[in-house]
């Protein structure tokens, strides 16, 4: 199948299809302090990201102990330093990781629900991307056009459909009707992905306040958010939540699990054919 890959430049079908296979990796926690550049006990230091923008001392200026890259000294301006944007208000029920709740609202199942996918970059060249995956009870897609991504804005049958950016473009929307859902669909992975990531040295330790938070359409209020608080070194892909049914019934599940596999490798692991 020839999933467009339009908005994203360069990135081409047989790219994506060679990045396919890669392992999944367990996450390493890191120290408890983030942003010391030694990394991980056992790995190489992050990679280094062009663009950072640290200004550095003239010849003829006194050599001061070079500033840690990323990092604005006091009296020295970064060029492309951009604050971040100020964090979007998140409301409704707070979940932690791995807690499942029934979707519904005043005790009454939702027709259709808006899910919200948001974070802050710390590195310039992170580009991050909402998709969805609509799975069957085999846990791998109906098939591949039931992988929605910024490619690929909806489903067959128009149950789910992507929005694109907002917020400045820190966030992505997404809605869900399940009135229009094929009933082959048993769950819906909602994953998080930095653009390029593997070919250009990223992953989510250059990530902040990534957050996903559902809302009632008509009301706009929020139901309820989770938010993501583990960020690591060797993870490229987020798995952020997801809704499942079970026994008649949608539930939501706070995932927040990483692996180290780009877009191209969810596509392998909940079967999307991207190579033909």
């Amino acid at each position: 199948m020839n999933i467009p890959m339009n908005r994203k430049s360069p990135v081409r079908l047989e790219d994506l299809a060679a990045s396919m296979g890669r392992n999944v990796q367990k996450p390493r926690r890191l120290q408890p302090n983030l942003g010391n550049a030694a990394g991980m006990p056992g790995m190489g230091a992050p990679a280094q990201v062009s663009g950072r923008g640290t200004a550095w001392p003239s010849a003829s200026s006194p050599s001061p102990e070079p500033p840690r890259q990323g990092i604005i000294q006091p009296g020295r301006a970064a060029s492309s330093a951009v604050p971040p944007p100020k964090r979007k208000a998140l409301t409704g029920m707070r979940l932690q990781k791995g807690q499942k709740v029934p979707l519904a609202e005043h005790g009454r199942p939702l027709p259709q629900v808006e899910v919200s996918i948001g974070w802050n970059a710390k590195a310039p060249a992170c580009d991050l991307d909402a998709s969805a995956f609509l799975l069957s009870g085999a846990n791998k897609v109906v098939g591949d056009e039931w992988f929605v991504f910024y490619g690929q804005e909806r489903s067959p049958d128009g149950s789910v459909v992507h929005h694109g950016d907002s917020a400045g473009g820190v966030e992505e929307t997404l809605t869900i009707d399940w009135r229009r859902m094929d009933p082959r669909v048993k769950k819906i992975v909602f994953t998080l992905t930095i653009h390029e990531a593997l070919r250009q040295g990223l992953h989510f330790d250059m990530v902040s306040n990534a957050y996903i938070m559902l809302r009632s359409p008509g009301a706009g209020q929020g139901i309820l958010h989770f938010e993501l608080e583990e960020y690591y070194s060797n993870v490229t892909s987020m798995m952020v939540g997801e809704l499942y049914e079970r026994d008649g019934q949608w539930k939501f599940h706070a995932v927040g699990n990483g692996v180290a596999r780009d877009l191209a490798g969810l596509c392998g692991l909940y079967g999307v054919n991207v190579s033909g």
